[in-house]
């Protein structure tokens, strides 16, 4: 087993590099993040090469305004499942193991599953993650786990359910949260309309939920800005 890094050492590097500091502590400390033991072949192989095949696409979409055609979100939505899964065994440990296994095998998240992107910025809080479990409304067993976690400009989300079936409509937030897995047949526009800051992501977070209710709370979103850089739209 090895020690890996839940946001990968060359995403905080490519931040660190653009000036983005741990605001948190004062905005003195570069941007670092948790760690979680994975295994050491898989961590050096197929993980790696994953890693690699996304990090130009990631970071364009931190840095410009840009369609994302069917193609890059299948990529981005590998990664954002490959993400979710380091996640859930360094927070919940609910994902099936399977989905694991499959990922690895197939390249492609696990059927029945949901990725979600949407936009993000908060200088405070560049790195956030946010589980969310879903509970049987009678039983109290878990259906579902759902993980949300930012890259100071973008948001993904992805539901891992324990079986599959179908999807009640979500709340999308003024058309701010795009699905890209199953990957749509269309490009997507990047950034969306509205963006998530650190006290609206909780809201996005919960918005997929049991029998027993929706989650309401008061949500206040920003309009993204593009510009020449999307870098620079961060002002509400």
């Amino acid at each position: 087993m090895t020690g890996e890094d839940i946001f990968p050492r060359w995403l905080l590097r490519e931040l660190q590099k653009r000036g983005y500091k741990d605001g948190r502590s004062g905005g003195v400390k570069p941007i670092t993040g948790p760690k979680t033991l994975v295994c050491a072949d898989c961590n050096n192989g197929w993980m790696s090469v994953v890693e690699n095949d996304s990090k130009d696409l990631i970071l364009s979409l931190v840095d410009d305004a840009r369609p994302i055609t069917p193609r890059e979100q299948r990529t981005l939505a590998l990664w954002a499942m490959l993400k979710a899964l380091v996640i859930d065994s360094a927070s919940t440990r609910l994902a099936p193991r399977g989905f694991g296994h499959g990922l690895k095998i197939k390249r492609e998240p696990h059927r029945g599953t949901y990725v979600w992107i949407a936009a993000y910025a908060d200088h405070n809080e560049p790195l956030m993650v946010m589980p969310w479990i879903i509970y049987a409304e009678e039983s109290g067993e878990v259906l579902a786990v759902c993980l949300t976690f930012t890259i100071v400009k973008v948001a993904f989300q992805v539901l891992i359910p324990y079986s599959e079936g179908d999807l009640s409509s979500l709340e999308d937030f003024m058309g701010s949260v795009e699905q890209i897995w199953p990957a749509q047949d269309e490009n997507i526009t990047w950034p969306p309309p509205y963006r998530f800051d650190g006290h609206s992501l909780p809201a996005l977070a919960s918005r997929v939920y049991d029998n027993r209710g929706p989650v309401r709370m008061e949500v206040t979103l920003h309009r993204t800005i593009v510009g020449a850089k999307f870098e620079r739209g961060c002002a509400p």
